[in-house]
């Protein structure tokens, strides 16, 4: 795939309770390459959109990259963040397209607002 950016996939490893307290996990950072497809403004027309519609913002964008991607929503697993052009994602919806010809990852997600 071409016009991949450098990126940094941002990954928590899940935390545990020690001594009753909740601790988190560890934080990775590793380099990766993206390609980043802006969304249109306000969202999709498709209602197929992935994104709840209180996520559909301007700031949401597909990334394509042969890097596996996790989305969040599983109990004991944070989303990755993926960090490109000064910009921070947070990974939502993750399809895997493994066809064997140009495999690769199609992830939906939003910027984080800090």
């Amino acid at each position: 795939m071409g016009f991949r950016k450098a990126a940094e996939l941002i990954r928590k490893s899940g935390g545990s309770y020690i001594g009753g307290r909740w601790v988190d996990g560890a934080e990775t950072r590793t380099p990766i390459t993206v390609s980043v497809q802006h969304r249109e403004a306000g969202g999709s027309q498709d209602r197929r959109d992935p994104l709840p519609e209180d996520e559909r913002a301007e700031s949401s964008v597909t990334l394509y990259t042969s890097t596996e991607l996790r989305p969040g929503g599983r109990p004991g697993v944070e989303a990755d963040l993926v960090a490109v052009s000064g910009k921070v994602y947070e990974i939502k919806t993750v399809e895997p397209w493994q066809n064997g010809l140009i495999s690769h990852y199609k992830a939906t997600a939003a910027e984080v607002i800090a």
